[in-house]
């Protein structure tokens, strides 16, 4: 959003030499407690097949030039097609007229229809056989999927879409769960690769807390607000695991980092059209002794091959994680003899959070919507 609303300060760092030190953790705890409104997240998706592409976290998609590439949807020779409940369709601009106790509101634009959106159709709907693991029964479910010779479908929301919500921002996460409809019996894997679209707009708050929306653009990778969309790809993570519940006494703890631009499923004795679910964890990292597993008691993992994993993650392209801070400075900050070392990063850690906490800032400033776009071979 291009509101104030959108924006939140980096914060005053002051000198510590610990992540867990009580400076740092007021810092922590003012960043967690600003409102979430960085991004306001829409509600489309489409699929392409062979590449197949879908949005999950904002639901809002950026249209994909297939058609004359040879990568458009070949059903017939296609070993699965992926599908997802859910009958939301997803954000909505709307237009105020009037003030106060007189104004009123139109019944709003889907951002899939407006100018700058893909304006992609509705998929195909019908039910699939399900396999309950919690009843461990066979039953039916009904559901939005990929068939036929369409280039791209509409995408549906599983949960309700709140017109009002500011979106999401530091310290957001939530879950994902999607399905593969195998078309044979036997084996099958598949790889997948996500990527996050970041996109500009004019963003107006109406007196009933809605939205109104214009000026919608995707950011290419040409223009300069290019590199919060490299920051917002580098700060929201993906996990196939996640334990806890998400409070203070109980926080969520992450397995299993994803890679985003690589990731194989193996999906063994299918039964052709019966739905395989997959379900994905994300966050976006509240701090970088949250992200790097050093700070006290929020901490993404705990387990030592995640914590490494996510190190590593950090180490391999540290000047997409941080901003204003080069990459050999930013090495040299957390290593020892060429590994990550937790002495160093946290006799460190003032420059390394507030070179996140700009990367966070450069991404409320520019970035307005996002998708998450989920690409599948």
């Amino acid at each position: 959003m291009n509101d104030n609303k959108s924006k939140f300060p980096i914060g005053e760092l002051a000198q510590s030499a610990s992540p867990s030190s009580p400076i740092v953790d007021e810092i922590a705890e003012k960043k967690k407690n600003q409102k979430k409104s960085l991004i306001k997240m829409g509600a489309m998706g489409i699929l392409t097949l062979i590449l197949l592409i879908f949005s999950s976290l904002s639901w809002f998609t950026m249209n994909r030039d297939v058609s004359g590439s040879g990568m458009g949807i070949k059903s017939a020779g296609s070993p699965f097609e992926l599908a997802v409940t859910g009958d939301n369709e997803g954000a909505k601009s709307y237009i105020q007229t009037g003030k106060g106790d007189a104004a009123t509101y139109d019944e709003g634009t889907l951002l899939n229809d407006m100018e700058g959106g893909i304006e992609a159709p509705d998929g195909t709907s019908g039910s699939y056989s399900y396999i309950d693991d919690t009843e461990n029964r066979t039953t039916s479910r009904g559901l939005f999927y990929t068939t036929g010779n369409a280039d791209t479908i509409k995408w549906r929301l599983s949960s309700e879409y709140d017109a009002t919500d500011d979106g999401v921002g530091p310290a957001s996460c939530g879950e994902f769960t999607f399905y593969v409809i195998p078309k044979r019996t036997g084996s099958l894997e598949v790889t997948f690769s996500l990527e996050l679209d970041g996109y500009s707009a004019d963003v107006k708050e109406n007196d009933n807390e809605t939205f109104n929306v214009s000026s919608l653009s995707l950011i290419e990778s040409n223009d300069v607000a290019y590199e919060s969309v490299t920051y917002l790809n580098s700060h929201i993570l993906f996990f196939t695991g996640r334990t806890g519940s998400g409070t203070s006494a109980n926080p969520y703890i992450y397995t299993g980092l994803v890679n985003k631009d690589e990731f194989s499923m193996t999906f063994s004795n299918c039964t052709e059209d019966v739905l395989e679910p997959v379900t994905l964890y994300w966050v976006w990292a509240n701090t970088f002794a949250d992200m790097t597993c050093i700070a006290q008691n929020t901490s993404l993992a705990t387990d030592s091959v995640t914590i490494s994993d996510l190190r590593d993650y950090v180490l391999s392209d540290p000047v997409s994680v941080l901003k204003g801070i080069g990459s050999e400075e930013a090495v040299g900050y957390m290593t020892a003899s060429e590994e990550f070392d937790e002495s160093t990063a946290e006799n460190n850690i003032t420059a390394l959070s507030y070179g996140y906490n700009k990367a966070d800032q450069s991404i409320g400033s520019n970035i307005a919507y996002f998708l998450l776009v989920l690409n599948a071979k």
